[in-house]
């Protein structure tokens, strides 16, 4: 049973453009990942016959840049499903280019929130077959990556982290913002809309680079966004955002979404991994200021994300 939607982003109209906007005048990228979200969902909630919530979104790597001025085409289609979870992949069109590709995970719940299950799914085209094989060697690949960041750091990271404690860089940078959840902004299941998490995510993460180096910075990529619990109406959010490993010309950037209650903190409901890239006014690699970790906390994200990094080069064939 092959599901599959296409969705037109009509940049081509100024009212539209205007709403996709950021400050340089490039996409605000956050605003499409909002409707990423609920395009992907309604392949899911179609496929599960009643409703799901975002898990998770896996990776999306930027391949070409986005021509404000021409219309986005998204395209988006049923991956794989397990006994109570799916993948939507969506890809991203611009002018006849690639722009990038996006993998979503849902989970099928029930009235109450519970989780519930999913009749199977037998790809039958060679196309189904494929997106079905790449989404199992994804899930495989974020397994092994998980075994393997609870290992001791490799003679390459512990090198790394030396380098890094002589360079003449600035310290992480770290900061917390905290807000308020609105009920505009929820779901069916009444608590806060995965999209809407993502956006602010991503918004956070670009301003955190923005402060911290005081350049101009794209997205480069996703790395992954984790939904670990939902978020109710009424939450207030801590967002924690660190700088937690330069490149040369790029940057990792963690977010971190704390639910407060009172002065007591809740578990982390949400986790997001951005990588960006800083550029100048013709959108050319430019240097950015190196990150010195100084405490083991510190040293732990930094090898984690200079190990994001590397996935993300790999995933690329950098």
């Amino acid at each position: 049973m092959s599901i599959s939607i296409e969705h037109t982003i009509t940049l081509s109209d100024p009212a539209v453009r205007w709403k996709y906007a950021n400050s340089f005048a490039d996409v605000r990228f956050g605003q499409v990942l909002e409707d990423l979200d609920l395009i992907t969902a309604r392949i899911a909630w179609q496929y599960a016959e009643g409703p799901v919530v975002t898990a998770a979104l896996e990776q999306l790597d930027f391949v070409h840049p986005i021509n404000m001025e021409k219309n986005l085409l998204c395209k988006a289609a049923l991956n794989m499903v397990g006994k109570s979870s799916l993948e939507v992949g969506v890809r991203l069109e611009n002018e006849g280019n690639h722009i990038a590709s996006a993998y979503f995970t849902f989970v099928a719940v029930d009235e109450k929130g519970k989780t519930r299950r999913v009749k199977s799914y037998v790809p039958q085209i060679e196309e189904e077959i494929r997106r079905e094989n790449a989404a199992r060697q994804r899930k495989e690949q974020y397994q092994q990556k998980n075994l393997q960041e609870e290992r001791h750091f490799f003679d390459e990271e512990l090198e790394l982290l030396a380098q890094a404690k002589k360079s003449s860089g600035t310290y992480m940078y770290r900061g917390a913002n905290i807000m308020s959840m609105y009920p505009q902004q929820t779901n069916p299941h009444h608590t806060i809309f995965g999209g809407h998490l993502m956006h602010l995510g991503l918004e956070l993460a670009a301003d955190s680079i923005y402060e911290y180096s005081g350049q101009r910075a794209v997205l480069a990529s996703i790395n992954r966004i984790n939904f670990l619990r939902p978020v109710p109406i009424g939450a207030l959010l801590k967002m924690h955002h660190t700088v937690c490993y330069v490149g040369n010309t790029s940057a990792q950037v963690e977010i971190l979404f704390e639910e407060l209650h009172g002065k007591n903190p809740q578990p982390i409901t949400n986790s997001c991994y951005f990588a960006f890239v800083s550029v100048d006014e013709q959108f050319k690699p430019k240097q950015m200021p190196k990150v010195i970790p100084a405490t083991p906390q510190e040293e732990k994200k930094f090898v984690e994300g200079y190990r994001r990094y590397k996935h993300h080069k790999e995933r690329r064939g950098n």
